[in-house]
């Protein structure tokens, strides 16, 4: 039997959105130690089961000794390692989680979390922070698909300096960029989210900084029901393919309005007359757009 040391303290705005997370689902806590995650979570209302090898002297909520690497979880429950020992056998409860159909948390300090998911077979997806008292974040974690290159989701920065969320290729001691230019990972850079891929065009891209809103944008694109794809002034071609996932010429024929830049008034459309939507659009974002166009 164990002493009653308390790794994990939650917060309860942590356990309000997790119960909220959890949208009704059984919480398993594994490794739960003292069962403070467990006992809260009952408070709450929440249906929670609490798993650990070891007996604790004084339990908080009750605990069952069970083995959470060979445990039956239940299809669409959602497991949570709350702070967990250090070990392999992390990694084999999130395998074994996702070959019963459950869905796996991983919540640990920010530090130890590189040495917790170090494993080459993760993919993970930051969905919390500042869990506990000690600021722990947040995961949602999965085994990668065989045969993929591994991305990160990054948060870069250059000199302190905030270059937007992007997505890189995972090159070891370095970011790799989707036409194999490289920088030296930095200490300040966080990964948001890990994802393993046949080709970068299959990444979400819409999480990265190419797109930009209206109002800070200067070029872009007008779709015929009147969307507008803000981007960069020389960003028009990869937006299609990486937002709309098509051929650029495939818009134009449609008669989608690239817009090269709002300020000097510069745009075409194909030759095509733009519809009643592009217009409004357009008119709002401050071209000047003629009766004849």
């Amino acid at each position: 039997m164990l002493p009653n040391l308390i790794f994990f303290d939650p917060r309860p705005q942590f356990v309000d959105w997790l119960v909220g997370y959890a949208r009704g689902r059984i919480v398993i806590d594994a490794g739960a130690g003292v069962g403070r995650l467990g006992a809260m979570l009952l408070e709450r209302g929440a249906r929670c089961l609490s798993l650990d090898l070891e007996e604790r002297d004084e339990p908080e909520s009750p605990v069952i000794m069970k083995d959470a690497t060979t445990f039956e979880y239940s299809r669409g429950t959602l497991v949570v390692l709350a702070r967990p020992c250090h070990g392999n056998w992390i990694y084999d409860t999130i395998v074994r989680t996702h070959e019963c159909g459950a869905e796996v948390l991983y919540v640990g300090k920010p530090e130890n979390v590189e040495n917790d998911l170090e494993y080459p077979g993760l993919e993970r997806r930051l969905v919390g922070a500042d869990a506990g008292r000690e600021g722990e974040v947040v995961y949602s974690m999965k085994p990668k698909p065989d045969d993929k290159i591994k991305y990160c989701l990054v948060a870069l920065k250059t000199s302190g300096i905030d270059q937007g969320n992007w997505w890189m290729e995972d090159g070891g001691d370095r970011w790799i960029n989707s036409v194999g230019g490289y920088r030296p990972k930095g200490k300040d850079e966080q990964v948001l989210e890990t994802c393993w891929v046949e080709d970068y065009v299959d990444l979400d891209h819409t999480k990265t900084g190419l797109l930009r809103p209206e109002g800070e944008a200067d070029a872009g694109w007008i779709d015929r029901d009147g969307k507008f794809y803000g981007c960069g002034s020389q960003s028009h071609d990869t937006v299609i393919h990486l937002i709309i996932k098509c051929e650029v010429r495939d818009v134009e024929e449609k008669g989608w309005m690239r817009i090269y830049s709002i300020e000097r008034q510069e745009w075409v459309s194909n030759g095509i007359r733009l519809s009643a939507e592009q217009r409004n659009t357009a008119s709002r974002l401050g071209l000047a757009i003629d009766e004849d166009d």
